[in-house]
């Protein structure tokens, strides 16, 4: 645009790519830094970087934007160190059981799974992968994004360059906002998006209780995507062509084996392990038990680690990036669900004092058993409870990934958000168990070709600004001489503004003084509309110029757009965002 006022509009900092993510205020501070300010002794920076504990760059977390833009931290070099290396698990675990020997019933307890998991979906058994280093990652079940999938295309390559096995979690104890994905499409010449769905009521219980489409809803959620010509690519037909060919009636081993057939078919071999299969065994339930048993001491460093990491990153909202664990002197809420079969998840709320119980539905439930037994025996205990009630206990964020690096993973992959929330687990974690846990970031920028991704030339808030200052400034118009009432109006309005700087000048808290000022300010408002009203060519430009960038936006918000469905991408497409993963180093 070529600005029509020439006055500068006042200078603005610039939004980088970090401030655009709603939990990154500032550069991060470091690790040892946070541990630091929670330890009673503090933590000296590391001088060893083969020592030093593998994670991503906190000042690197920036989501990738532009197409082809691909984030990975550490490098591929560092993290496979990481796995030649397989640091011990934690130093401190002293509730019963050796943290060597709960690391190996969990791994073992998550290769069954593993195992029975692909024998129902028809895939590959893990063979022989017992004893090789372990590359996990995982995510939510649902029609996700390329830059999530850029996270399993990594696990895989990273587990082909260390001899390792290559594992992901699918967290099918979370919900999921609809069911489908969207699709883009142009009307009218503008691009817009249409959300398709199989099924427009969505459960609000876990997607580990969600039903897959029968044949014909199957058919005609295909039908309904082919619609439109985005739906009309071959990686989206190899999909739903699995889907149909695995029909199954849980949702999630229904994408589970689409979407692995997909990875194959590009040389992606990753097992896939839902975690509610895992959640039934000892390792799962000894750790839930630990924290019952501390849930005193350990709601409360999670709060500390919390408030810390908001300092650091200069938070201000107390929900970002999640809310406090609730305490009372009576109960502490734990960051774990509780839920039922196909009933909705309630947060975990431990009841203290003399006997440890929690209600459940209105259900009391006697926790006494776990809190006086230790290790597997506290276990078999928080099993049979579980058992006889009928309900499950599964991790929130934090818990999820402290338990899968602490006794399942030697590496572990996150995405952009997970690895910026995962320095309060890393914080938690030095503080009680002296544990660190090996873990990268992946995330990456791949775009639909959906028109030109250059963004258009133009400041918005620059020609606000241009319109908010004409607006009180009609003055400054670049018009032709002003006719004989214009020339009285600004002859007036000049008069106005000496008498209000007067006014403020020499009786700021008069009363009288400050009637009439606010008379005086209803007059100059009034003048300015009458004197824009007799030029209103200088406005409407501006306006016109606003309208044309607000539409160009927000057709660009949709052509880089980065969350569209991977499979939505040609073959074609994904082997070069594979084989762009595979080679950043």
């Amino acid at each position: 645009y070529v600005p029509i006022i020439n006055v500068p509009p006042p200078r603005r900092p610039a939004i980088t790519a970090r401030r655009q993510f709603r939990f990154v205020r500032k550069p991060t501070r470091s690790f040892a830094t946070i541990i630091g300010r929670m330890s009673s002794a503090a933590v000296q920076p590391e001088v060893n970087v083969a020592m030093a504990p593998v994670r991503p760059d906190p000042n690197g977390i920036i989501v990738p934007r532009g197409h082809g833009d691909i984030l990975i931290t550490p490098s591929y070099a560092r993290l496979t160190e990481a796995l030649a290396a397989r640091p011990a698990p934690a130093a401190r675990w002293n509730f019963g059981v050796p943290v060597e020997e709960v690391r190996s019933v969990a791994r073992r307890e998550t290769l069954a799974a593993a195992a029975a998991h692909a024998a129902e979906i028809e895939a590959p058994a893990p063979a022989n992968v017992a004893a090789l280093p372990w590359v996990v990652t995982g995510h939510q079940v649902e029609f996700y994004h390329a830059g999530v999938w850029a996270k399993v295309v990594a696990t895989d390559w990273l587990a082909k360059k260390a001899g390792a096995a290559a594992f992901d979690i699918l967290v099918d104890h979370d919900v999921v906002e609809h069911l489908g994905f969207d699709v883009p499409e142009h009307r009218g010449g503008a691009p817009t998006r249409e959300l398709i769905s199989f099924n427009a009521d969505v459960p609000v219980t876990p997607t580990q209780y969600i039903a897959a489409p029968d044949a014909a809803a199957l058919r005609a959620f295909r039908e309904a995507v082919r619609r439109w010509p985005a739906g009309r690519v071959d990686a989206l037909d190899l999909f739903f062509d699995n889907l149909e060919k695995n029909g199954r009636g849980d949702y999630v081993a229904w994408l589970s084996a689409a979407r692995g057939a997909l990875e194959r078919a590009l040389d992606i071999n990753v097992l896939h392990v839902p975690f509610s299969r895992i959640v039934g065994g000892l390792a799962w339930r000894h750790f839930v038990a630990v924290w019952i048993q501390q849930a005193v001491a350990y709601s409360g460093c999670y709060n500390d680690c919390l408030a810390d990491y908001r300092r650091a990153q200069r938070i201000k909202n107390p929900s970002r990036p999640m809310p406090d664990l609730v305490r009372t002197a009576t109960q502490v809420e734990l960051p774990f669900w509780i839920f039922g079969a196909k009933e909705p998840r309630s947060r975990l709320v431990v009841r203290t004092g003399r006997s440890a119980h929690l209600f459940h539905n209105n259900e009391r439930i006697d926790l006494t058993p776990v809190t006086q037994r230790q290790g597997w025996a506290a276990a078999e205990a928080l099993g049979e409870i579980l058992t006889r009630h009928g309900v499950d206990i599964r991790p929130r964020a934090l818990t999820l990934t402290m338990f899968i690096r602490m006794f399942i993973s030697d590496v572990f992959i996150h995405g952009i958000g997970g690895a910026l929330y995962d320095q309060i687990t890393d914080a938690f974690m030095h503080q009680q168990f002296s544990a660190h846990g090996a873990y990268g970031l992946v995330s990456a920028a791949w775009l639909l070709p959906l028109g030109d991704h250059t963004l258009p030339t133009g400041d918005l808030s620059a020609l606000r600004w241009q319109w908010h200052h004409l607006q009180h400034n009609p003055q400054l118009a670049p018009d032709a001489a002003p006719g004989p009432e214009a020339a009285r109006l600004l002859a007036r309005r000049l008069n106005l503004i000496e008498q209000l700087h007067t006014s403020l000048q020499n009786h700021r808290r008069d009363p009288a003084a400050r009637r009439q000022r606010r008379i005086d300010y209803r007059a100059l408002h009034e003048i300015n509309d009458t004197l824009n009203a007799l030029r209103p060519r200088p406005l409407a430009t501006i306006e016109t110029q606003l309208n044309r960038l607000r539409a160009l936006q927000r057709d660009q918000k949709i052509v880089n757009n980065r969350e569209w469905f991977f499979a939505l991408h040609t073959m074609a497409s994904l082997r070069d965002l594979v084989r762009r993963v595979r080679g950043a180093e």
